[in-house]
C-alpha cells in the first residue's frame, strides 16, 4: 500500500445510538488490525430518524431517515467515510457514493423478546411456532392498567406485538393470527423498557443488534430466534457497510469480508430488480454455505392476495443469475394476480 492513500486522520461519521457506536467500534477495531498506522476519528451525526424518535418512519421517510444527514456530510467532506446498518441503505446509492467495505456478518436472524412469565411461554420457547390457542393473554389476578404504545389493545386479552417493520408485522401476521401487531420506535434500550413496563407482551428485534449491545442475554427476558423459513429478515440485516464517496480511500477494500460482501450484493441486486421501496413488506436473506461453493436466497414480499415465499439455490458463482430468476418470477406472478383482479372487477 502507497503512503499517500493512506489519511492523516481518517474521519469516521456514525449516528450517536449505542447500537451505531457500537458497529463503529467494530468498525475501527478491523481497522486497527489490519491497518495499524491509521488514526482516525469519529464524528457523530443526527439524523432525520433520530429527531424524531417516536414518529413512524412512514409519516416522514425511509430508510433514508437514518442515512441522508450522514451522505452530506460526506458530500461536504466533514467526514471520510460512514457505518451504516446495510438495511437502513437504500438499494441503489446516489451517483457519488460506493459501498468500500462490509464486516463478517453478525447473525440476520430476528428475534422473539418476551418478558419472563407463564402466560407468554408459548411465545418464547426455542422451535415451531406458537399455536394460536398459544396467544391468548390472560388477565393476572391484580394486574394494573397499562398506558403507553399497545396498551390499547390488550384488555381484550389478545397478545400484543411490537414492530416498526412492515416487513415484520406481514410474518407475524401469518405466524401468529390470535396476536395484535401494534408500532414501536425507539433505540434498543427503550424499547425493551417499554416491554418491561407493560406496554407491550413481545417485541420482535434483530439478533445483530441486541448482540452487539450486549442485551442478548438479559435475566428477567426471554428470546426466541425465528428461522428465515419462518420470518425472512431485511436485505442487509446483519451487515455493517462502510459508505465513501466513489473511488475515495481505496485502501479500506482490504477490511471487507468476501462473504458478507457478496450475500449483500446479492441481496441489493434482488431488492433493486424488484425495485422495492422502502415502506414495502419485503425481505430477502442471500446466505452462502459453508463450503462457499453454493449460495441459498430466501425471499418474500406481501401482496394483496398474502405472502409471496419463495426460496431458491444455486452455485455460488451463479448467485445474480438466481437473483434475477427469482425477481423475473414474483414480478410475472404480480403481473398475473393484477390481471385477475382486473378481470374480477370487470
Amino acid at each position: 500500500m502507497r503512503r499517500e492513500e493512506l489519511p492523516e486522520v481518517l474521519r469516521i461519521g456514525t449516528r450517536g445510538s449505542a447500537l451505531a457506536l457500537a458497529q463503529t467500534k467494530l468498525f475501527t477495531d478491523r481497522l486497527r488490525a489490519l491497518c495499524p498506522s491509521v488514526c482516525w476519528e469519529i464524528v457523530t451525526i443526527r439524523t432525520e430518524g433520530d429527531r424524531h424518535p417516536e414518529q413512524p418512519l412512514r409519516e416522514f421517510g425511509g430508510r433514508g431517515v437514518f442515512v441522508t444527514a450522514i451522505e452530506d456530510a460526506l458530500r461536504e467532506r466533514r467526514i471520510d467515510c460512514a457505518v451504516h446498518s446495510a438495511k437502513d441503505m437504500a438499494a441503489s446509492l446516489p451517483d457519488d457514493m460506493e459501498i468500500a467495505c462490509v464486516l463478517p456478518r453478525e447473525d440476520p436472524a430476528d428475534v422473539l423478546v418476551t418478558r419472563g412469565g407463564a402466560e407468554l411461554s408459548a411465545l418464547s420457547v426455542p422451535g415451531g411456532a406458537a399455536e394460536p390457542s398459544a396467544l391468548r393473554r390472560e388477565p393476572v389476578a391484580g394486574e394494573q392498567a397499562v398506558t403507553g404504545e399497545g396498551a390499547q389493545e390488550q384488555g381484550n386479552g389478545r397478545i400484543v406485538i411490537g414492530t416498526g417493520s412492515p416487513r415484520r408485522k406481514a410474518q407475524l401476521c401469518a405466524l401468529f393470527p390470535e396476536a395484535v401487531i401494534a408500532p414501536v420506535r425507539g433505540n434498543l434500550p427503550t424499547r425493551l423498557d417499554k416491554l418491561r413496563s407493560g406496554s407491550f407482551d413481545a417485541l420482535v428485534l434483530a439478533a445483530a443488534g441486541l448482540r452487539r449491545i450486549g442485551l442478548d442475554q438479559e435475566p428477567d427476558l426471554c428470546y426466541r430466534v425465528f428461522t428465515p423459513q419462518e420470518m425472512v429478515p431485511a436485505g442487509g440485516q446483519g451487515i455493517i457497510a462502510v459508505e465513501t464517496g466513489r473511488q475515495t480511500f481505496p485502501f479500506l477494500r482490504q477490511l471487507g469480508d468476501r462473504m458478507a460482501g457478496e450475500e449483500l450484493e446479492t441481496e441489493r441486486l434482488l431488492l433493486r430488480l424488484l425495485e422495492a421501496g422502502c415502506h414495502e413488506a419485503i425481505g430477502v436473506r442471500a446466505q452462502l454455505q459453508e463450503n462457499g461453493e453454493e449460495i441459498r436466497i430466501d425471499l418474500m414480499k406481501e401482496l394483496p392476495d398474502g405472502i409471496y415465499r419463495r426460496s431458491g439455490r444455486a452455485p455460488a458463482a451463479g448467485g445474480r443469475e438466481l437473483a434475477q430468476r427469482m425477481a423475473e418470477e414474483l414480478l410475472t406472478y404480480q403481473r398475473e394476480q393484477n390481471g385477475k383482479a382486473q378481470i374480477r372487477r370487470q
